[in-house]
């Protein structure tokens, strides 16, 4: 919530306590793309550290919308292309009615496992409605990066998580 002077309040209840590593990805008005980040200890018991894994699955369903990650075979240092596949996970009909999600088709925010690497990722047709929405982007290095992709549709965010090794 914007609480003026530049200030935002944003509330949030940890699952778990345990060290997160928070990250601010913003631009202010006649500035430049920024991204903060800050290591912060929530008090309470941690969860157990559940190891990173690839996906075997390239098809998630989220809300009644199956989204598909075409291609997850990304190499370090080239270009890449994401593109993501939505349809209607009952009738596999292609989903055409994508909404603008902060003014563009979708958005996508990428972090490797170390949390060293965090990417935020703009759609190569910002206008694009749906079934595919294709995004473009270098991975730095080679391991593995999560993955977070949200769209819109019916005035609601859906954001489905894959994981990719790089090579």
């Amino acid at each position: 919530m914007f609480r003026g002077d530049g200030k935002f309040e944003i509330v949030h209840a940890f699952p778990h306590g345990g060290e997160y590593k928070l990250i601010a990805d913003y631009k202010p008005t006649g500035g430049k793309d920024t991204t903060e980040t800050e290591w912060i200890h929530i008090e309470g018991t941690s969860a157990d550290t559940v190891p990173l894994e690839p996906d075997h699955a390239h098809s998630k369903v989220v809300d009644g919308v199956e989204v598909t990650l075409v291609n997850d075979h990304p190499e370090a240092g080239k270009d890449f292309e994401l593109n993501f596949r939505l349809t209607d996970a009952k009738t596999k009909e292609a989903i055409t009615d994508l909404e603008p999600y902060l003014g563009a088709v979708g958005h996508v925010v990428i972090l490797s496992e170390n949390t060293e690497q965090y990417l935020h990722v703009h759609p190569i047709d910002e206008k694009a409605q749906g079934p595919e929405a294709k995004f473009a982007t270098t991975f730095p290095n080679n391991g593995l990066y999560k993955i977070w992709a949200q769209f819109q549709r019916d005035g609601k965010v859906l954001t489905v998580p894959f994981v990719v090794e790089v090579k």
